[in-house]
């Protein structure tokens, strides 16, 4: 009776927590420690630790990542920073209370699920808000240019909020297809609408990275589906060209430029911000500058290539990877792409493709973006990690043993 209970309480915990994790991120926050707290008080009284998941990979990659957070904070230069970056990596290991008591009940798609409702639910509070309280040229703003006009009633990116729906549009997705016999008419109706809207969002947000991503992911996907083996090789020569397309400061104009540029011109400056960074690097690549001291290095970089305008508004390395070498160098980069290089080798083993989704669509937001320095990428990135390691998903489709 009493671990019937817990079982409950534990179920909960998990399903609120990944609810609000597109909320406002003091709420998140607050629901991920109390969380943490309850379950911690709980799995010791009654005597539930298991030390097996110590063994894991996940656990001692990402423990060896937080190691190297706190040895950083040695040498930085910027104490403060450095113990906000601590701080926002904690919640690493707060995820792997997942670990500890993997309920059977609980698979990743009821947690998919409650992540849908709360991207829903704070999108159709920002739509309420523009169309009921907002008057004249706010409200026109808001639904003529989207973007930040939107994402700011709501307090997240729009970049950010756009991942979260591509996501959830491809577990949609992968539930339409590989569940059609068991679904009844109205439910594959409900998610036809559904991938519908969230198309209709996802333009709506205009992120110029997140509708580049949506576009090589709904490619890749269709690959994936027609012709297994191929999805690596592809995966790899669409990174390559977006890698071009990006560092091309002469491009011919695109639909993504067009359209995205009316309310941000982000991607023209990412050749000035990696090349500076670069120069910045190149001054401590193994250990880095520490954790908290990445942005003097990088802007010490900008100051070497002359990119005044990177100093002014100290932008960060807007590429996850660099961001990791300029923060403690080679070594936390390597455990990262190691847990990364995990991640995608378990996700093949899955019985269905909305992890490998997950991990591509990380992987290529990456190299535009710092996703992992801020709180909003991390609970999101670690807290579905872990889930997908740890937890059962539910469906019909066999293991892909042959990729």
């Amino acid at each position: 009776m009493i671990m019937n209970r817990f079982d409950k309480i534990f179920f909960i915990l998990l399903l609120t927590i990944s609810l609000t994790i597109s909320l406002p991120i003091r709420i998140n926050a607050i629901v991920t420690v109390s969380a943490f707290t309850v379950f911690a008080i709980l799995i010791v009284s009654l005597g539930n630790f298991s030390r097996e998941f110590i063994k894991s990979p996940v656990f001692n990659l990402l423990a060896i990542q937080f190691i190297l957070l706190l040895i950083g904070l040695l040498y930085t230069s910027d104490i403060e920073k450095g113990m906000s970056d601590v701080e926002r990596s904690s919640f690493i290991l707060a995820y792997l209370i997942i670990s500890q008591y993997p309920l059977k009940k609980m698979t990743v798609s009821y947690l998919i699920l409650a992540f849908a409702a709360g991207c829903f639910s704070i999108t159709f509070y920002g739509l309420y808000y523009a169309l009921f309280v907002l008057t004249g040229g706010q409200q026109k703003q808001v639904f003529e240019l989207g973007h930040t006009y939107f994402a700011d009633i709501i307090l997240i990116h729009p970049l950010y909020l756009s991942i979260y729906f591509i996501f959830i549009f491809f577990f949609l997705l992968e539930t339409a297809r590989t569940k059609k016999l068991m679904l009844t008419n109205l439910s594959l109706a409900g998610i036809g609408v559904a991938l519908i809207s969230i198309t209709g969002i996802i333009f709506f947000l205009r992120s110029q990275m997140s509708l580049i991503t949506f576009a090589m992911l709904l490619v890749m996907y269709t690959i994936i589906i027609l012709k297994r083996r191929a999805w690596l090789v592809t995966f790899i020569l669409f990174t390559i060209a977006l890698l071009v397309f990006l560092l091309d400061q002469n491009r011919v104009t695109t639909f993504f430029d067009t359209y995205g540029k009316n309310v941000s011109t982000a991607l023209d400056q990412r050749f000035s911000v990696w090349q500076g960074t670069i120069e910045g690097i190149k001054t401590a690549p193994f250990f880095g500058a520490g954790t908290g001291g990445e942005q003097q290095l990088i802007n010490e970089g900008y100051a070497k290539t002359g990119y005044q305008e990177g100093i002014d508004n100290s932008y960060n390395a807007h590429n996850q990877y660099l961001q990791f070498m300029a923060r403690n160098g080679i070594l936390e980069l390597g455990c990262f792409l190691t847990l990364l290089i995990y991640s995608f080798r378990q996700s093949l083993k899955m019985p269905n493709y909305t992890f490998l989704m997950f991990n591509m669509s990380v992987t290529l937001i990456m190299f535009t973006e710092s996703f992992l320095d801020v709180q909003r990428g991390i609970v999101f990135f670690y807290f579905f990690l872990c889930a997908f390691i740890y937890l059962p998903y539910e469906s019909t489709t066999q293991p892909l043993k042959d990729v």
